[in-house]
């Protein structure tokens, strides 16, 4: 009998043992997930995210910020990085040599102006004079090619400073006198030119050329469509959180300064401030979209086809829900 009862006792404890072992087993490991994010506006419009890092049960978000265009297209062609905020073309260019990430949503609806050293009554009167840009080629160019043409400026000249950084020290010494201006660079010459003009504000001539009533999609949102596929409810909270960092920067400017400026420490918080309304801020899914990015790769295609890889993104490219 004492037997039986050892031997039973044996029994319930094993099966207790297993019990309890499989209710204690370690959780799964979380799933890495790589952001990649150009300094400037894009780096500014994620701030929140950045800084705060809201969680994603199950997954650890890593977000990395590349110091140049040829990095990030690293990126895509290995796919090293999920998710991927970049130049519109740039997705675009990356899809159409076959690799498979699609265009979630707009988060950079143009940045760009023209500033001058003195007032200019119209643009037209920018006809024969000379202008300072950067990347000859690039999509600023045919952009600024553009709008000057659609403004009926003619015999200008382009000058190209080898470097974006070069723009700011040419034209606060005097040696531009006209300049192409990205933000937050136009924040800091205001506060230490606060007499500059701004002669062109890309995204008022961008409405008026197209007819369309919002600017030209300047950044984009990528994610590589295998970890899309296997991950959709993470891709639907991180579009959320994404949505409202971007709106957050618009409603917490002084923060986002803050913010920005302790991880970009050259740049004073309150010039980051500064350029926030300047900076076109705004998570816009594809789906509403669509029509501006169609047209602007339209012109980008025209301008010369290597701008978006060689044709027009397919319908793939475009990820609605």
């Amino acid at each position: 009998m004492l037997k039986k009862i050892m031997i039973a006792a044996m029994v319930i404890s094993i099966m207790i043992t297993a019990i309890t072992g499989c209710s204690e087993k370690s959780p799964a490991e979380p799933i890495d997930v790589k952001v990649m994010i150009p300094k400037g506006t894009p780096q500014l419009a994620i701030i929140k995210m950045v800084t705060e890092k809201p969680q994603f049960k199950g997954y650890d978000v890593i977000y990395e910020f590349p110091n140049s265009n040829d990095l990030l297209a690293s990126m895509f062609m290995n796919e090293e990085a999920q998710i991927i905020l970049a130049p519109t073309n740039l997705g675009a260019i990356i899809h159409n040599k076959g690799i498979d990430y699609r265009l979630h949503g707009v988060i950079i609806w143009g940045s760009l102006y023209l500033v001058g050293n003195e007032k200019t009554g119209s643009l037209e009167e920018l006809s024969g004079k000379e202008t300072y840009s950067t990347g000859k080629g690039l999509t600023t160019d045919v952009l600024l090619n553009y709008l000057l043409k659609t403004n009926g400026v003619r015999d200008y000249t382009i000058k190209y400073a080898s470097a974006a950084s070069e723009l700011t020290p040419l034209f606060l010494t005097g040696k531009s006198n006209i300049s192409l201006m990205p933000e937050p660079a136009l924040s800091m010459v205001l506060s230490k030119k606060p007499e500059t003009e701004i002669v062109m504000d890309f995204v008022t001539e961008w409405k008026k050329a197209t007819g369309l009533d919002k600017s030209y999609p300047q950044a984009a949102v990528f994610v590589n469509e295998a970890f899309r596929s296997s991950n959709a409810k993470f891709m639907n909270d991180f579009n959320e959180e994404l949505k409202k960092a971007a709106d957050w920067v618009n409603e917490n400017m002084e923060t986002a300064g803050t913010y920005y400026s302790q991880i970009e420490p050259g740049l004073p918080a309150e010039v980051i401030t500064a350029s926030i309304p300047r900076s076109n801020i705004q998570y816009i899914l594809t789906e509403d979209a669509k029509q501006s990015l169609i047209k602007y790769y339209e012109i980008l295609l025209e301008d010369d086809p290597a701008n978006i890889g060689g044709k027009m993104p397919d319908e793939e490219f475009y990820f609605e829900k």
